[in-house]
C-alpha cells in the first residue's frame, strides 16, 4: 500500500473520530490498573483470546475507517462532477449568447 493510500484514511480517521479515540484513551488510561489485574493472573489459554480478539477489533475498525473513508470520497467526487456539469452547462449558454450577441 502505497504512503497516499494509507495517509488518506488515517487523516479521515483522525478527523472524523478523534473525540471518540481521545475518550476511549481516557478511559483506559483511567482504568489501566484494573486492566492489569484482570490480565496478569490470567493463565496463557485465557490471555490469548483476549489478545486475539483485541487484534479482530483493530482489524473490525480498520475496515470500517476505510469503508467510511472511500464513501466519503465517493460524495465530494460525485459533488465535484455535478459542479463541472454545471460549470459546463454556464459555459456553453455564454458561447451562445455571445455568439447570438454578435450577430
Amino acid at each position: 500500500m502505497s504512503t497516499p493510500r494509507l495517509y488518506g484514511p488515517i487523516r479521515f480517521a483522525y478527523r472524523e473520530h478523534a473525540a471518540h479515540v481521545a475518550y476511549l484513551y481516557g478511559l483506559l488510561l483511567d482504568g489501566w490498573q484494573y486492566a492489569a489485574l484482570l490480565l496478569l493472573p490470567l493463565p496463557q489459554s485465557l490471555a490469548s483470546p483476549v489478545f486475539f480478539g483485541g487484534t479482530w477489533a483493530v482489524v473490525a475498525a480498520v475496515a470500517y475507517v476505510c469503508c467510511a473513508y472511500h464513501a466519503q470520497r465517493r460524495a465530494v467526487a460525485d459533488q465535484v462532477a455535478e459542479y463541472v456539469s454545471t460549470a459546463n452547462l454556464a459555459v456553453a449558454a455564454a458561447r451562445e449568447h455571445a455568439a447570438a450577441a454578435r450577430g
